[in-house]
């Protein structure tokens, strides 16, 4: 099996902040909208109506006869971007000639690091400026951390996330903000 070790720094938001790793959450919905402004046809009356962009779409709902709206799932703007971050911080790691995994994939090593809180101790800030790291037991979940990583890498790395057989020490944890991905696959 070949072995990746991949760092990805933190992203920095639009006041050049450093981020913590973002969570993927459960899906978001809202209606849908048009994307123009125009005419369309009332599924009710048969008239023409003037629509804007942003007005929510309305049909009939031909099992009820109502007027009814269609939902549409929607991620959130800053996972997307956090998504896009990973894929092509972990492209320029990749070796030349990287050949992506289709059979198996083991997570070895896995550290979602978050920045240290201004609380901490001085005892506690010493240990992570010398490069230690403080075990985070509260938000978020390790599961949602790890849906934007997978998602991120999918395709570039690893053919589909089903492929990973095991995770041997995924951690959450306070220090120098970013992830550490020591991973193997064939």
């Amino acid at each position: 099996m070949e072995t990746l070790k991949i760092w990805i720094p933190a992203m920095k938001n639009k006041l050049f902040e450093i981020m913590d790793p973002i969570p993927k959450q459960s899906v978001r919905f809202g209606v849908t909208r048009y994307r123009t402004s125009g005419t369309h046809q009332d599924a009710f009356t048969g008239s023409t109506v003037n629509h804007r962009k942003g007005d929510v779409v309305v049909y009939k709902n031909s099992k009820t006869g109502l007027r009814d709206v269609i939902l549409v799932a929607y991620p959130k703007p800053e996972v997307v971007a956090w998504e896009k971050y990973i894929a092509n911080s972990v492209k320029y790691q990749l070796p030349l000639n990287f050949k992506m995994w289709e059979k198996a994939v083991v997570i070895q090593e896995l550290y979602f690091i978050f920045n240290p809180l201004k609380s901490f101790s001085k005892k506690k800030m010493e240990i992570i400026n010398t490069g230690g790291l403080i075990m985070k037991n509260t938000k978020s979940d390790l599961d949602n951390l790890m849906k934007p990583l997978w998602d991120s890498i999918e395709g570039l790395v690893f053919k589909n996330d089903s492929l990973i057989e095991s995770f041997n020490g995924v951690h959450k944890c306070y220090g120098k903000p970013g992830i550490k991905l020591i991973i193997k696959g064939e």
